[in-house]
């Protein structure tokens, strides 16, 4: 699988004028950036009547109050896709889904998305504020990640992400995320590796620092190889500098040889950087034929680095059973466990980033 970046205006136009059936999924949440494509798509002069927009938005059981600063928010959104909607006799279907979700509501979502037209329809996945979990699950059976049974089937798939414009200072507050990096899938692969397994790990770094030193903190120094893929096409000075003096305690890794450092200056650039990663780690499965081996990626950086933690996954295990087949090989991803309300906040939209899976 590869992905391709989209000029996000040209990648708009083609969706307002598709004569194919296209389904919009997204997220609602009190983030600007999470209504921006729909809201772009609704409020253009003649959408295309076979656009289907399906919006989700998220309840944890201790919901908060209705009257609550970022509910109200959040109703504001849904309200304006409604409205807008409405106008322009675009299909919109609101599905409210329980936070945190899990593999089967990402399943389920996709299985509604699909269920739009009888002939495979086109989806467009925005990640914008989509936490990291239901994110990853939609782009893992969407890579191919997933048994077959949970296979489905579009005629074009597409990513968006709506970076914000700024975050809210947190300054004296601490990290807002909470708990330490765990795996998705295997939860106590890591927790207790043992001397035979040998792993790789990729890791994208978080603006709020931790993250990184906490996954590096996870193996022990024997039998592990830790890349660190640091974004640096940040389009603001200030921004980029804040995110390496966030994650400054990987440099102390990197020069005692603990830690690799890689630079990426693209979204597509950053796949390189993944699956020069996944090649180096199934090399070593073919080296080590006796060890078993993991291929661990942490996307903590831009919501895109979700999208390259499956894609590289998915390169992966298909070159596993190309060049490594005799060796016990297994591949996850660490994430924090997050509630809705304790993540950064974010403030306005930037510009969106649009791309194609293929």
């Amino acid at each position: 699988m590869n992905l391709t970046s989209l000029e996000y205006t040209d990648f708009v136009c083609t969706l307002l004028n598709t004569d194919h059936p296209t389904v919009v999924l997204s997220s609602v949440n009190f983030e600007e950036c999470s209504v921006r494509l729909s809201l772009d798509l609704l409020r253009a002069p003649g959408p295309s009547k076979h656009l289907h927009l399906l919006p989700v938005r998220l309840e944890s059981d201790k919901r908060a109050s209705p009257w609550s600063a970022l509910e109200i928010v959040k109703a504001n959104h849904q309200s304006l896709l409604q409205a807008a909607a409405t106008e322009c006799g675009v299909s919109l279907e609101l599905r409210r889904v329980k936070h945190p979700a899990n593999f089967f509501a990402a399943h389920a979502l996709l299985e509604s998305a699909r269920r739009i037209s009888e002939d495979a329809p086109s989806l467009v996945v925005d990640i914008s504020a989509m936490p990291r979990d239901l994110a990853l699950y939609l782009t893992d059976i969407l890579c191919g990640l997933v048994d077959r049974f949970y296979t489905l089937t579009f005629r074009e798939v597409f990513f968006v992400v709506t970076p914000p414009e700024t975050l809210t200072g947190r300054a004296g507050l601490g990290p807002f995320s909470v708990g330490t990096p765990r795996c998705v899938y295997q939860r106590e692969l890591l927790r207790n590796p043992g001397s035979s397994l040998k792993t790789s790990m990729l890791i994208f770094p978080g603006v709020e620092g931790f993250e990184s030193r906490a996954c590096i903190d996870l193996l022990p120094h024997t039998d592990a190889h830790r890349t660190v893929a640091v974004n640096c096409f940040d389009p603001t000075l200030p921004a980029a500098l804040e995110l390496l003096i966030a994650n400054q305690s990987i440099l102390y890794d990197v020069i005692e040889h603990n830690a690799e450092l890689q630079y990426c200056f693209s979204e597509v650039d950053a796949f390189r950087v993944a699956r020069e990663t996944a090649l180096r780690a199934v090399n070593l499965a073919r080296e080590f034929r006796t060890m078993r081996h993991a291929f661990v990626i942490a996307p903590f950086g831009p919501k895109w680095s979700v999208i390259i933690a499956s894609l590289a996954r998915a390169y992966f295990k298909e070159q596993c059973r190309e060049r490594a087949r005799d060796t016990v090989t297994c591949s996850d991803v660490l994430l924090l466990p997050r509630s809705q309300y304790v993540s950064l906040y974010s403030r306005g939209s930037g510009v969106p980033r649009a791309f194609r899976l293929s």
